[in-house]
């Protein structure tokens, strides 16, 4: 029975990149077997491709539960590689979902296990992945380390498939940076391996791809023709997240074309898809590009909705993310800290010899550091466990910081106190941290001279001995950790076994609490942008509600203020009038002088209306020469007519202008709420006419 279902699971895994449906039923009759019959250790694998089929087929929250299973299952026996093997495609899924932080998490955990267990494969797959997704967060320093580390390897002993996905890559890379003779060799390459193992996706994304090429090189419409024809394909369905970015990246080049309709159809195709539960960047990249062309075209009505729809999902995919990252972050410490057991047992059976009391130790020291993410708490309670058993003066945490020839101490113990001002950015020249990093090895000095001495920066100890250790997660160095004492000749062999032992256990400590500072300052940074955006969102909602050229509002804020009227008249039983003012004269401004002293008069007739109506009456301006009042109904009508009189007194004064004096009169025509109309179109009419019939009174 054994031997049907790794026959069954084979069959899967041949069949998932042509038919991932017909694969998924091989895989759920694999995991049905091995579960009747108790073969356990096969019950990982059958979980990990039922995962790997939904995610092709595009169910990627279903995928996502699999290949959790997976991972329990593969941890509850202790097999690392079908744990690194499970997070990598979990990395993949929440890629393909858009989620591009959580996705970063799984693949480094997978990475960090693979180099651990020696998967060869799966590190040089893990590699391409990282490659892929970095691309996308246009993080081309990270790319290129890892391009230059995948450069080295024997390609004859990786699987096509992964070859298949590292010369695309290199397309990818080829594209990026424009070295378009370098494009067709990689992608003649990536084409042949996919038609050959039939990837439909990766099919797909060379189609894309190629139509990029077209594009950067002016072939501009058949470019987009091309993708379109992509989109639409009645095999479109298999791309997963590709469609969205497809989507986004068509609308880039309609945007880039002025085609405003062309982006808006992309986000209502985008908005159409089902496959992706979650909110994901491209989603918001798209709703600020159909804002943009609303607000070109002056409808900020619209660009102010989609603005806001843009900041919505931005925050939710925020929290959805840092959710994740939280669970993501869980369940890595958890598989890394059962992986570095598994290594210090093997170096036990290798025959180090490490005492009891010492294990236990170590342990207790593990758990001590996974349950701060406090620096100074964790550089006291490594103090306090070390010094009972070794000699220890000082204890120094480094960061180094990337692509730069500076290192940054973020925590420094000297005899059980926090020294804070050792903390601090130090050159890195001549220092054993630099040393560290580029060997990735413990360096050992028992005999310092005082005049000689080249450290870790920061402390006020002069140390005679130090050991230096690189905190590694899987193949990164993220930091160096250095234990010194005063004492020349302090450290023998069973003082080195116990630094290293412990070592995993400070940089996983280590790495949390740095990962805990940058989510503090991503919190900072999202309230920056927060601040920014109701900047903008109060700029949009003024451009929306107030004309521009007289800076009064406009029609829709006389629609909303005259819904106010109307329910304040019910609440008090009152009245209002709508006042309706046309000036005299204007347009032999405009003949005679031109618009843009046409355009001057009306903002200076703009602010001396804003001056002349009360706090408690509304003006603005309706367009051209026209305006409209909103004021609270009179006693009587003569004090009406008074009101109106003013009016005409006020508006008829000299207006000067660019050196030029005119004199303008005005027409008026009042409605009153809720005699002569109960909507705001009624009462515009009712007050329209009788504004006329005085422009014609005043004509005879």
């Amino acid at each position: 029975m054994k031997a049907d279902v790794v026959r069954l699971q084979q069959t899967s895994w041949q069949t998932i990149f042509a038919n991932p449906e017909s694969a998924l039923l091989l895989a759920k009759e694999s995991y049905d077997l091995a579960k009747k019959w108790g073969h356990d250790t096969l019950v990982p694998y059958s979980l990990r491709l039922i995962g790997m089929c939904e995610m092709y087929c595009g169910r990627f929250q279903i995928a996502g539960d699999f290949l959790e299973q997976s991972i329990d299952r593969a941890l509850a026996i202790g097999d690392f590689a079908a744990v690194s093997r499970s997070y990598n495609n979990l990395g993949r899924t929440y890629f393909d979902m858009g989620q591009f932080s959580v996705a970063v998490q799984y693949y480094e955990t997978a990475l960090s296990l693979a180099v651990h267990s020696s998967d060869h494969s799966v590190v040089f797959a893990l590699r391409c992945n990282l490659i892929r997704l970095y691309e996308t967060l246009e993080d081309r320093v990270a790319c290129d380390k890892l391009i230059d580390q995948l450069a080295g390897q024997d390609f004859d002993l990786v699987p096509e498939g992964i070859l298949c996905v590292y010369y695309y890559v290199k397309v990818e890379q080829c594209l990026a940076r424009d070295q378009l003779e370098q494009f067709d060799h990689f992608f003649e390459r990536a084409h042949a391996l996919a038609q050959t193992g039939q990837y439909k996706r990766m099919l797909f994304s060379l189609q894309t791809i190629r139509a990029h090429k077209r594009y950067l090189q002016g072939d501009v419409q058949p470019a987009i023709q091309q993708l379109e024809d992509i989109v639409v394909s009645s095999e479109f369905h298999v791309q997963g997240i590709e469609r969205y970015r497809l989507l986004q990246l068509l609308a880039q080049w309609y945007f880039s074309q002025g085609n405003s309709t062309g982006v808006s159809h992309c986000l209502d195709r985008a908005l159409a898809l089902e496959s992706v539960s979650w909110p994901h960047q491209i989603l918001q990249n798209l709703h600020v590009l159909v804002s943009a062309c609303f607000e070109k075209e002056g409808d900020f009505k619209q660009a102010l909705y989609f603005a806001n729809e843009a900041y919505r999902l931005s925050r939710e995919l925020k929290l959805r993310q840092r959710e994740a990252v939280h669970s993501s972050r869980a369940k890595a410490t958890q598989a890394l800290h059962q992986e570095t057991a598994r290594v210090q047992k093997l170096l036990e059976l290798q025959a180090l010899e490490m005492l009891h009391e010492q294990t236990l130790h170590i342990n207790k020291i593990g758990r001590s550091l996974a349950s701060t993410l406090d620096f100074s708490e964790m550089g006291i309670r490594l103090f306090e466990a070390l010094s009972p058993v070794m000699p220890v003066t000082t204890i120094s945490l480094v960061e180094m910081v990337p692509e730069s020839p500076t290192l940054e101490v973020v925590l420094v113990v000297e005899n059980g106190e926090v020294n804070s001002d050792g903390i601090g950015i130090f050159s890195a020249n001549k220092t054993y941290a630099n040393k560290v990093v580029n060997s990735q090895k413990i360096e050992i000095c028992n005999d310092f001279k005082p005049e000689s001495v080249t450290l870790i920066k920061g402390t006020r100890v002069i140390p005679r001995s130090a050991l230096f250790l690189p905190l590694m997660l899987g193949d990164r160095v993220v930091g160096v950790w250095s234990v010194q004492s005063e004492n020349a000749g302090a450290y023998e062999s069973g003082h080195i076994d116990l630094v290293e032992a412990v070592a995993p256990f400070v940089a996983i400590a280590f790495n949390n609490a740095l990962t805990h500072l940058h989510n503090i300052e991503l919190i900072g940074d999202l309230h920056d942008e927060k601040v920014a955006v109701e900047v903008a969102h109060k700029k949009v909602t003024h451009q929306a509600l107030h004309d521009a050229l007289t800076e009064l509002p406009n029609r829709i804020a006389l629609s909303r203020t005259f819904l106010d009227s109307v329910t304040a008249a019910a609440h008090h039983e009152s009245t209002f009038h709508i006042i309706f003012l046309d000036l005299n004269g204007f347009k032999q401004v405009n003949d005679a002088h031109g618009h843009s002293v046409g355009d001057a008069v009306i903002r200076a007739m703009g602010q001396r209306l804003k001056t002349f109506f009360r706090e408690s009456d509304f003006v603005c301006r309706l367009g051209g020469d026209e305006f409209v009042a909103v004021v609270p109904g009179f006693p009587d009508g003569r004090k009406t007519d008074i009101f109106v009189d003013r009016i005409r007194a006020n508006i008829s004064r000299d207006i000067c202008v660019n050196g030029l004096t005119f004199s303008l009169g005005v027409s008026v025509g009042v409605a009153t709420y809720p005699q002569d109309g109960a909507s705001l179109d009624e009462l515009l009419v009712r007050a329209d006419k009788l504004m006329y019939r005085d422009k014609m009174k005043n004509r005879a």
